[in-house]
């Protein structure tokens, strides 16, 4: 008996949901609930972990940024996508880890102005990074297949990020204001005029930021990868002594290693937050175990984990990056 009330408490903190949930920064088909009555324990590590991920990513996603902006001369318009997504990253360690930290405290209280502001940007954070890798899988596609024709300017990059973030924010975070409302008691929370329209909103947005996307970066990877060992097997085949050529290629394929990591492990974080998420809508009993608690819990460290470690990746795979950094230090 005292096992099966134990087991209770645990799943009441886990599964309980209060007046306001705070959205998370994947767009609002991740929402993340908040526990009504939290032990001392909880709230401590979820204050550290918050803590962690907002000091480490302002640290290494700014380091790159920095890296990226003052480094002009040597930067590929590629650098500017990974950077664009280094700086969603970053907004993640400014805007929706403190926010996380705050929440446990005070409940989303943080003001009218506040909420109609913070809360909309962790979509928009979100859907930059999904969009932004899909257009670096793409770009690198045609990089390989034309080389030639593939050639972009950087004021042409800066135009698209430009038209991504534009869009991101208006498809995420100013749709997201309708269903928003600040109650000066109960905080920020969304409202939705009725489950259906719930649902509904959040199989959009899981076909637009989830499936297409994955869809269109597995599609373009695959190509890419083909291109590479078909070219390879040429060059092997008619043994052409073009050293040039040759060093290009070995280029193009650590770079593709170096973007397909990041994107692979962007994936294995946030992947898994939209499953659980469906999960809650479309299975409400499978969803209220002590067992899915625990899972749930897992998949939003494993969400927010994925806004800190594009610098570890670059710093651990890539050349040019660790010599950009040291030209950067010696400034």
């Amino acid at each position: 008996m005292q096992n099966l009330t134990n087991q209770s408490m645990i799943s009441s903190q886990l599964t309980k949901v209060n007046g306001s949930s705070l959205p998370s920064d994947a767009a609002p088909v991740l929402k993340e609930t908040q526990p009504q009555s939290l032990s001392v324990e909880y709230v401590v590590l979820k204050t550290l972990f918050f803590a962690v991920i907002a000091t480490t990513g302002l640290i290494g996603n700014g380091l790159v940024l920095a890296t990226v902006v003052r480094l002009r001369k040597v930067r590929a318009p590629c650098d500017l996508l990974v950077a664009s997504i280094c700086l969603a990253d970053l907004g993640v360690s400014i805007v929706a880890a403190p926010l996380r930290i705050f929440e446990v405290y005070n409940g989303l209280v943080i003001g009218e102005v506040m909420c109609f502001i913070l809360v909309p940007l962790q979509d928009v954070f979100a859907s930059v990074s999904v969009v932004t890798h899909t257009v670096i899988a793409v770009y690198q596609y045609r990089a390989v297949a034309s080389p030639f024709d593939a050639k972009t300017s950087e004021k042409k990059v800066k135009r698209y990020l430009v038209v991504i973030w534009i869009t991101c924010y208006l498809t995420t975070g100013a749709s997201i204001m309708f269903f928003l409302s600040y109650d000066p008691l109960k905080g920020c929370h969304v409202t939705f005029a009725s489950g259906t329209h719930r649902m509904w909103y959040q199989i959009l947005l899981v076909l637009s930021f989830i499936t297409f996307p994955l869809f269109i970066q597995c599609a373009a990877y695959v190509g890419v990868i083909c291109k590479l060992r078909a070219k390879n097997a040429f060059q092997q085949s008619h043994r052409l002594p073009n050293r040039i050529s040759d060093e290009r290629l070995q280029q193009s394929k650590r770079l593709v290693k170096i973007l397909m990591i990041m994107l692979i492990a962007f994936n294995l974080c946030y992947l898994p937050r939209g499953v659980i998420m469906m999960i809650k809508q479309f299975a409400p009993r499978a969803s209220s175990s002590v067992e899915f608690g625990y899972v749930n819990l897992i998949t939003l460290a494993m969400f927010y984990i994925k806004s800190i470690i594009n610098p570890f990746i670059l710093i651990a795979r890539s050349k040019r990056f660790r010599s950009n950094l040291r030209v950067f230090r010696r400034q």
